[in-house]
């Protein structure tokens, strides 16, 4: 498979971006893979707030120390940490 194409930008200024720069609000990386359309957004931390593959959509939420806490994807998933140890999921 090859990557048609990538794109990063800045969804407060819709301005096309460099992968390394930095938002001010929310980011967005979108690329087409053969026939799967993927997009995956950013928050102000950096951190993928959700992905969209094709239609089907997972969003996820982190707690005040930027661990990710859960994952919906139709399907409530829950991290489970001790500190910074990754223990599971429920």
């Amino acid at each position: 498979m090859s990557r048609k194409f990538v794109h990063f930008f800045d969804n407060l200024s819709s301005t096309m971006m460099s992968p390394i720069s930095f938002c001010l609000s929310t980011c967005q990386t979108v690329e087409q893979l053969a026939a799967a359309f993927t997009s995956y957004n950013y928050d102000r931390e950096n951190r993928m707030s959700d992905k969209n593959v094709s239609g089907t959509r997972e969003t996820y939420t982190y707690d005040g120390d930027g661990l990710r806490r859960t994952r919906n994807d139709g399907t409530l998933t829950t991290f489970v940490w001790d500190g910074s140890d990754y223990l599971g999921e429920v």
